[in-house]
C-alpha cells in the first residue's frame, strides 16, 4: 500500500521533477578560471613554473572529470524520471533495485496517521 502511493507521487510529479534537472550545465567557473591561469602561466615560460602549471593542469582535469560525471547523472536522472510515469515499469522490478531507484528519486517519505508524503530530490 505504502509502496503504491509512492510510485503514484513519484509518477505524477516525474515532469516537475525531470523540469529541476539540469539539461545542460553551466560552465564551473573554477575551471575557467584554471585555463585563464594555466594559459597565463604558459605565457611566462618560466622553467620554475613547470611543477605549479602541472599541478592546475592536473586539478582541471579532475574538475572536468566531476562535471562530465554531474552532466552524465542528471541526464541518467532525467531518463528514468520519463519511465517511471509508464504503470508497467515497476513490473517484474525486484525489491533492491526499487529501493536503488527510490534512493535516487526521493529525499524522504514522511507518513503522518496514515498520510504519506512523498519528497523527491530537487
Amino acid at each position: 500500500m505504502a509502496e503504491r502511493v509512492v510510485r503514484e507521487k513519484l509518477a505524477a510529479r516525474a515532469g516537475e521533477i525531470a523540469s529541476l534537472v539540469p539539461k545542460v550545465r553551466a560552465m564551473n567557473p573554477e575551471i575557467v578560471e584554471l585555463r585563464e591561469s594555466i594559459k597565463m602561466l604558459e605565457a611566462i615560460n618560466d622553467p620554475d613554473l613547470t611543477e605549479v602549471i602541472e599541478r592546475k593542469k592536473t586539478k582541471l582535469h579532475l574538475l572536468q572529470e566531476t562535471e562530465e560525471i554531474k552532466t552524465v547523472e542528471s541526464q541518467e536522472k532525467g531518463k528514468l524520471l520519463e519511465m517511471v510515469v509508464h504503470p508497467g515499469f515497476w513490473d517484474g522490478m525486484i525489491p533492491s533495485d526499487r529501493n536503488a531507484i527510490y534512493r535516487d528519486l526521493i529525499e524522504v517519505v514522511w507518513c503522518d496517521r496514515g498520510k504519506l508524503e512523498v519528497v523527491p530530490y530537487n
